[in-house]
């Protein structure tokens, strides 16, 4: 008798959106791999029913169990996030002109969203729901917090002050030029160069 699975963990949850994001399946795919999760039991992971479907391949295996790590350690840490996204809620209002019910229904989306492991920003939430645009977000970030930025060859992310001299755009370890990130909500800074 096979058993089904109700719900996804937060590991695959992580797993399914990093596939995506990084262009390795496509939706239909990742449907297809997610009924084979359900159906199975629970003994195997998503990541490795991909694999087994030759969907990935191992270093696409390796960058997601990287970016599962990484949202493994951001969970277990202790965070002042409410802190963080209280300022954030009042910066977002202020410079983007944002009514306080269109904030209210994000917040509570948010909370929604989160009660199903679906754990997202709160500016992610905005420009699903229409009500902000990704660089106006962008825009309100950078100012806030600098710009999140990833060195290529060593997949190492950096939080680069919004005061950084161009030369200060490289990274520590290799020296090479860092890039901006596509995908902001699986990273995990290692780093701050100011």
């Amino acid at each position: 008798m096979i058993m089904s699975r109700n719900t996804v963990s937060p590991e695959d949850h992580v797993c399914a959106r990093a596939a995506v994001a990084l262009g390795v399946v496509s939706y239909p795919q990742l449907r297809e791999c997610l009924q084979a999760l359900k159906c199975g039991g629970g003994e195997r992971t998503l990541a490795a029913i991909m694999l087994e479907r030759g969907y990935l391949d191992e270093a696409a295996a390796g960058a997601i169990a990287r970016i599962q790590r990484r949202r493994k350690d951001k969970r277990a840490k202790p965070a002042s996030r409410g802190d963080e996204e209280r300022m954030l809620r009042k910066i977002l209002g202020t410079q983007l002109r944002l009514t306080p019910a269109a904030l209210e229904d994000a917040v509570l989306e948010k909370q929604r969203l989160a009660r199903k492991h679906l754990d997202m920003h709160l500016g992610e939430v905005l420009i699903t729901q229409g009500a902000a645009d990704a660089e106006a977000i962008r825009d309100v970030l950078r100012g806030h917090r600098g710009e999140i930025m990833r060195c290529p060859p060593c997949d190492a992310h950096f939080q680069v002050g919004s005061g950084a001299a161009e030369k200060g755009r490289r990274c520590p370890r290799c020296g090479e030029e860092l890039a901006p990130v596509r995908f902001l909500r699986l990273v995990e800074v290692e780093g701050k160069i100011e």
